[in-house]
């Protein structure tokens, strides 16, 4: 019991003291049901079965009871009753159907949070779907803190998060839930794609999906050689987003509303929400510190010139030589270590960062896209393709590694490619 008897029985006899009327303007066995099932409660009257008979005996036909006789009847003992019970009923005493007058509902909702603070509790007045309810909120209690909240790119994931503690604390448990999810989504969909990609997934809306993808960039696959238990766990955090999902599009279903979620269920899902983002922002920054040691190791392996013009002599490596290259012992040691995920931060490292100053930087830029040929996509392609051909230093590298692509995996060519090749094939 986390509400004191002192402060119950400091509200009841403030409440006394003001001469506050508990049931108001609502039948008083209506207003003592909306709380209580009396109907399973014993009479103290051998004439009658239950306490609702006593009650209409008591209050209606005698009249014989105090009006206040609810604090202190041994059958409710509001004073050692559940807090959820108990803060149930001030809830009650507020509710606009028994007390009309905002004035006096400020005026008690003032006494009771007074005295709530000492424990850690107060009401709140919350309008939704236009009605005026007041609902218990813990004020010093301690829901999952993200730590990561520097780590998000994109302010809209800050304000979701935000909305999600507001909307929980304010008893919204709908929108506390559809906040949590938009969350994740942008999480995943935008932020943490982008930046392994440096573009937006391409989304169809289904979440679990999504959250596939992004599992897979960030090497948290099932299948990865890690401890079972980090397996069970990263198979977990699948589960809680699919259901996440689901939970919302039940709430939100425009044929049938097949859901209805409670406190403890919206506090779950976000607190497991958060805890989720969180954690895949830790796993985004270990993911990193590992990409940053692979991208000085790459830019320091033994110098390759690669292509050349006919009268060069000196030895030179292309795509077709790449398992030559392979074999090299400093690149195989360098090969051996990446796995997938590293050689795609890699691949978008190169192509969005590195500086082609000189054809030196040219052999070690079309090189290293050699060494990762394997994780390379048409995109990737593309993007080569786009930062390359008006570079001076780099397009005739360029023009050559087209060439090779289209006859070793010429799915990976475009037609403007092959175009571009063709416009000065007579030159190679």
């Amino acid at each position: 019991m986390l509400i004191s008897e002192k402060t119950r029985r400091n509200i009841f006899d403030e409440l006394r003291l003001e001469n506050i009327c508990w049931y108001w303007r609502m039948d008083e066995i209506a207003f003592i049901k909306r709380v209580f099932d009396i109907t399973e409660l014993p009479s103290t009257d051998w004439r009658f079965e239950n306490m609702e008979w006593d009650i209409r005996q008591h209050r209606y036909n005698n009249d014989d009871w105090e009006n206040d006789w609810i604090y202190e009847d041994n059958r409710l003992n509001l004073i050692k009753w559940s807090d959820e019970d108990f803060l149930k009923l001030m809830c009650e005493i507020l509710h606009p159907l028994v007390r009309i007058d905002e004035e006096e509902r400020n005026k008690i909702l003032e006494i009771i949070n007074d005295y709530l603070s000492d424990d850690g509790f107060k009401l709140v007045a919350i309008e939704s779907w236009r009605k005026l309810r007041y609902y218990p909120v813990k004020t010093d209690e301690n829901s999952v803190n993200v730590e990561n909240v520097d780590k998000f790119s994109r302010p809209f994931i800050k304000e979701q998060l935000e909305k999600c503690n507001k909307k929980l604390s304010e008893w919204d448990f709908d929108w506390a839930i559809t906040n949590a999810r938009s969350l994740l989504e942008d999480v995943i969909v935008r932020d943490l794609h982008t930046q392994f990609t440096w573009k937006a997934m391409d989304s169809r809306g289904d979440l679990t999906q999504d959250y596939r993808k992004i599992k897979a960039l960030l090497n948290l696959s099932e299948h990865t050689q890690v401890d079972e238990a980090f397996k069970a766990i990263t198979s977990w955090i699948t589960s809680i987003v699919s259901w996440v999902d689901t939970i919302w599009n039940k709430m939100w279903d425009r044929h049938s509303r097949a859901l209805e979620p409670q406190r403890h269920h919206s506090k779950l899902v976000v607190n497991s929400v958060k805890t989720i983002v969180d954690f895949l922002y830790d796993v985004l920054e270990y993911q990193k510190s590992r990409h940053e040691k692979y991208r000085t190791t790459l830019l320091k392996l033994p110098y390759i010139r690669y292509w050349t013009w006919k009268h060069y002599k000196h030895t030179c490596r292309w795509l077709k030589d790449r398992d030559y290259i392979l074999n090299i012992d400093e690149y195989m040691k360098f090969y051996k270590r990446l796995d997938w995920f590293s050689k795609r931060m890699l691949i978008n490292e190169l192509i969005n960062n590195f500086e082609i100053k000189c054809f030196d930087n040219a052999d070690t830029f079309f090189i290293s896209l050699i060494v990762l040929f394997d994780a390379i996509n048409q995109d990737d392609m593309i993007n080569i393709f786009n930062k390359t051909k008006w570079n001076s230093q780099s397009d005739w590298n360029l023009k050559f590694f087209l060439e090779e692509v289209s006859e070793i995996k010429p799915e990976l060519a475009t037609r403007g490619m092959i175009e571009y090749v063709d416009e000065d094939i007579d030159t190679f």
